[in-house]
């Protein structure tokens, strides 16, 4: 019997690590065509409706309907882990919309000693499960983007609307943030650049 990923011990607990992708434009139909393209993404089983269900115990579903609707999967990192993981789409009270995909903390705790992150004051630095985990959602970040392409967006835990407003403007302005706790994807010339937390530099 496999092991369970949506219905184990804590695994939608502990807050969310997430991303969210600036979609330039407010429309319905193109938040759709983003989340087709990341349905596409190799390393993701998806979509499913109900996260207290197994995937293997329900249907699964397309990027048709609400666009807000919470839609689940199993994100495999390129180590061979697997982690739930959620997709939406977030509306501001202005445009663009965002697509954001989540993973719980207390699945990702599983595999990685998180140490109590974020609220443990001793734990400080880009450690490596954070290096793991980013480099996996930039992987589904470059995926979309090669489909859908977008100006910019952000990684990190429970990521704040004031953060994503200030990236949004700077994507509005063509002007990269300067002062970004979190991680953030930006479209350079040669194409979509990871910029770590605390990093000026692409990967």
């Amino acid at each position: 019997m496999p092991e369970p990923i949506f219905t184990a011990p804590e695994a939608w607990l502990g807050g969310f690590y997430e991303m969210a992708i600036n979609l330039e434009q407010r429309s319905d139909e193109h938040s759709r065509a983003a989340m087709a393209a990341l349905l596409s993404y190799p390393k993701l089983d998806a979509w499913y409706l109900d996260r207290d269900k197994e995937p293997q115990d329900q249907s699964r579903v397309d990027a048709s309907g609400p666009v807000e609707t919470h839609r689940f999967g199993v994100l495999t990192l390129p180590n061979g882990n697997k982690l739930p993981c959620g997709c939406y789409i977030f509306h501001l009270e202005y445009e663009p919309d965002w697509l954001e995909v989540f993973i719980p903390l207390g699945s990702i705790d599983k595999f990685y000693p998180t140490e109590g992150f974020p609220f443990n004051s001793s734990v400080s630095g880009y450690s490596k499960w954070m290096q793991e985990v980013d480099l996996a959602l930039v992987g589904v970040a470059r995926h979309i983007y090669a489909h859908v392409p977008f100006p910019s967006g952000l990684i990190g835990f429970e990521l704040d609307v004031d953060d994503m407003e200030y990236v949004y403007w700077n994507s509005v302005a063509g002007l990269p943030p300067e002062d970004q706790h979190n991680g953030y994807l930006w479209a350079g010339k040669n194409g979509l650049e990871w910029h770590p937390p605390g990093e000026q530099s692409n990967q």
